[in-house]
């Protein structure tokens, strides 16, 4: 149903509450023009990314609040990964079929999981290198305490048979 401009349409609560969460986003992102040159795409690219007409784009330029709150999580949630996902680009969306961008995303998953083991192998190595310096100077102060301790038997040894020939 096309509304005309007199025409006044009843907002629900969610809907409402849809916009209001839409305004803080686009707030945080900068609107379109902050998005659009952080992520440093042509406006056609743009309309691509969020895969809308190049006119829908224009429209939306012009006044944000035509914007539907979905396309304001879309573009938060786009930058949230590329934040999360060095070497992640709008390329990688545009054009692509989705079992490439799947593809993609499993790769840089093995990516990561090598990169994970490796540093958890360098933990580890790490551990055992300061456990083994641990226990080496456990041993160090244990062999120290036996010498004195066998040095105090053959004190009192001594003073035990100092003692016995004084009385003798």
């Amino acid at each position: 149903m096309v509304e005309s401009k007199d025409e006044v349409r009843a907002k629900t609560s969610l809907r409402m509450t849809y916009e209001a969460k839409s305004q803080i986003i686009k707030k945080q992102l900068g609107g379109l023009e902050g998005v659009q040159e952080t992520l440093g795409l042509s406006q056609r690219k743009m309309a691509q990314l969020l895969m809308v007409d190049p006119s829908t784009w224009n429209r939306w330029s012009k006044n944000e609040d035509l914007i539907p709150p979905h396309i304001w999580r879309s573009l938060e949630w786009y930058l949230a990964l590329q934040n999360k996902i060095p070497g992640l680009s709008a390329h990688h969306f545009i054009g692509r079929k989705q079992d490439e961008i799947e593809k993609h995303l499993s790769l840089f998953e093995t990516k990561l999981d090598k990169e994970q083991s490796i540093k958890f192998e360098s933990l580890k190595e790490n551990v055992f290198k300061e456990n083994t310096e641990i226990i080496n100077q456990l041993k160090k102060q244990i062999l120290s305490l036996k010498v004195y301790l066998c040095l105090g038997v053959l004190v009192i040894g001594s003073l035990i048979l100092m003692i016995a020939l004084t009385k003798s």
